[in-house]
């Protein structure tokens, strides 16, 4: 019998087991390439802001918009990810990556708020569970300014961690592949989250590619 995933009993602390590589030598997700092309095809949505993006990945985002930001903040839980991060851009004075856990609120100080812009493609895949899914969920629509949004994709409201330990993954987190349908939020799940937030929600649909089948991006924006 799988586990509640209502409450993981954490936060727990990030090991080096949960830190190991993740998606820095990988090629950069399709949904991530539909947040770049969204925000770098109007140039006034990225330019001047404070941005904060969850999981850095392979870099791609802030080579792509780092340059027009007023700041950026990159978290991740993968060492390499961050070592990688800080050898390509260690000139970016506006440039801020740590390594921390975003579904442990004891980080949340050093991430710090103020965003006019959070970008996470994949707001509940690899949750620990539902409390604190919902705690992060809760930090994000208070750390940002007013009329800051939160941007996410489909694809990623659509997927749920099957349990691969081989990579990165969030500590406390059951590895039971019969728990990752718990972490698929889903678009009517994120309508009503949105409603308890106190956040509007706008859907935009971005063109595929050659690469890239279209992806939906979701975005929740405070008044």
């Amino acid at each position: 019998m799988a586990k509640s995933f209502e409450n993981c009993g954490g936060p727990h602390d990030l090991s080096s087991a949960h830190s190991a590589s993740s998606w820095e030598s990988k090629s950069t997700t399709c949904a991530e390439r539909a947040v770049i092309r969204y925000l770098t095809e109007v140039p006034s949505r990225h330019r001047g802001k404070a941005l904060l993006h969850v999981g850095i990945g392979n870099g791609a985002l802030f080579a792509a918009t780092g340059s027009g930001l007023r700041s950026f903040t990159g978290i991740t839980i993968s060492r390499p990810e961050l070592d990688q991060f800080q050898r390509t851009f260690n000139n970016a004075a506006n440039a801020h990556v740590i390594l921390a856990n975003k579904h442990d609120e004891r980080t949340f100080a050093s991430i710090g708020e103020g965003f006019d812009l959070i970008v996470d493609v994949n707001l509940k895949s690899f949750a620990c569970c539902e409390t604190h899914f919902m705690g992060t969920m809760l930090y994000f629509a208070q750390s940002l300014r007013p009329r800051g949004q939160v941007l996410t994709a489909q694809s990623g409201l659509d997927f749920g961690w099957g349990g691969n330990t081989a990579t990165a993954y969030t500590p406390g987190a059951d590895p039971d592949p019969r728990l990752s349908a718990q972490r698929i939020l889903g678009a009517a799940e994120l309508a009503n989250l949105s409603v308890d937030l106190g956040l509007t929600l706008q859907r935009v649909r971005v063109p595929g590619t050659f690469e890239c089948n279209a992806e939906t991006l979701w975005i929740l924006e405070k008044a």
